[in-house]
């Protein structure tokens, strides 16, 4: 690791001397997590190696958003399409993956493992950042379609990328669920409103609540409440044949108490599902 550390320099003094300004340090930034990956005494980076690289992976995403911003020549060089909330969202998603890796090498000391240090997650750590970036980018897409009337709120989008860029398991628990909104399997047509499940059974605000049933009608109303508060959920959206639905929980409610679910079809059908969701 000592000699990895040598070269490191040798490169980083090449890197400065060649370019300028946030590139050079771009540049630098990378060979060093390159280093690390590389220049560990064992087959695979150690737990400090792994913590250094995560320093240096949050240093790069520092110095692209530097460059994003003050270098015209890299901000061209993305497409128009994927300018703005896009390419934030890739960012915000891959350090929301570095952020996770950090926990992980906070909460995992060295010993044996469980409690301690395992190399076998070794290459989960080194990948993390690039991951959330593309469950993010996955994770835009489908908010997109979710949202058909085409305005997505950045404050929203970056808290749902973020978050879900430091928890794989729900991008696919969400995942799933956008399926059953976009894709579904036909079934018999039932003119009676009928609710049976709601996926999750707890969350806050911003959380994407997918409410499962039969005869949900398009322009549907869906209701949380509570004897000491109710929240409309704003843009609801139904699937073709009314046995789903989706919306974003508003902010509002109090923290810790379960609420009814109730939905109310255009025609003044409504279905209730108690204590179904608590806000936390």
């Amino acid at each position: 690791m000592h000699i990895a550390v040598v070269v490191g320099f040798i490169l980083a003094a090449l890197a400065v001397f060649y370019f300028s300004g946030a590139l050079s340090v771009l540049v630098l930034l990378v060979l060093v997590a390159l280093l690390i990956v590389t220049g560990g005494s064992s087959a695979m980076p150690s737990r400090r190696c792994i913590f250094v690289y995560n320093l240096v992976v949050a240093c790069i995403l520092a110095a692209l958003i530097v460059l994003y911003f003050k270098n015209s020549t890299l901000h061209n060089l993305i497409p128009a399409p994927l300018q703005g909330m896009p390419v934030y969202s890739l960012w915000f998603g891959a350090l929301g993956g570095l952020v996770i890796s950090f926990k992980g090498v906070y909460e995992h000391a060295v010993g044996a493992p469980p409690a301690g240090w395992d190399n076998k997650f070794n290459l989960w750590h080194l990948g993390r950042p690039i991951s959330g970036a593309i469950t993010v980018g996955m994770t835009y897409v489908l908010l997109s379609a979710l949202n058909r009337s085409g305005t997505l709120t950045a404050p929203l989008v970056y808290a749902a990328t973020f978050i879900l860029g430091t928890q794989e398991q729900r991008f696919f628990t969400f995942l799933c669920e956008i399926a059953r909104i976009i894709i579904h399997v036909p079934e018999t047509a039932s003119t009676e409103l009928r609710l049976t499940s709601v996926t999750p059974q707890a969350g806050h605000m911003n959380t994407v609540l997918m409410v499962s049933g039969q005869g949900i009608a398009q322009g549907a109303t869906v209701t949380l409440r509570h004897p000491m508060w109710q929240l409309t959920l704003p843009n609801v959206q139904v699937n073709n044949n009314g046995t789903a639905l989706a919306g974003l929980v508003p902010t509002g409610g109090q923290i810790g108490t379960t609420a009814d679910i109730e939905v109310i079809n255009p025609n003044g059908a409504t279905a209730v599902l108690r204590n179904a969701f608590t806000y936390q």
